[in-house]
């Protein structure tokens, strides 16, 4: 959990879903940063698929090159392996979260062209 104001992990312009996994350690600065550029050059608002974008980030910046988010919620460690309580964070429900994601303006199954 961040509860120092003063660390740099901390983004105070994050509102909403992305506030609440930024405050619980969960999502780092640059994790929420990206999401919300990328949602706000993409055209999406969804927060859910802002969450995704940002898991899809930190997944990276720690290693790894996808996110499961039918399981996230219950793997999700913090950094160096740190056990972080996940449990009172506003998951979305694994189905609609992926259909949100399906169905947003940041994902594509490659199969149409741009424009």
């Amino acid at each position: 959990m961040i509860t120092d104001i003063g660390d740099p992990r901390r983004v105070h312009a994050a509102t909403g879903i992305l506030a609440a996994f930024n405050g619980a350690g969960v999502l780092d600065a640059a994790d929420v940063h990206v999401a919300a550029t990328v949602g706000r050059l993409g055209g999406e608002q969804d927060e859910a698929v802002l969450l995704a974008a940002a898991l899809a980030v930190r997944a990276v910046r720690l290693g790894s090159v996808c996110v499961d988010l039918a399981d996230i919620s219950h793997t999700v460690l913090g950094e160096g392996d740190e056990v972080l309580d996940v449990s009172a964070l506003p998951w979305p429900e694994p189905s609609a979260w992926l259909s949100a994601c399906r169905s947003g303006a940041l994902v594509t199954d490659g199969g149409s062209a741009p424009g």
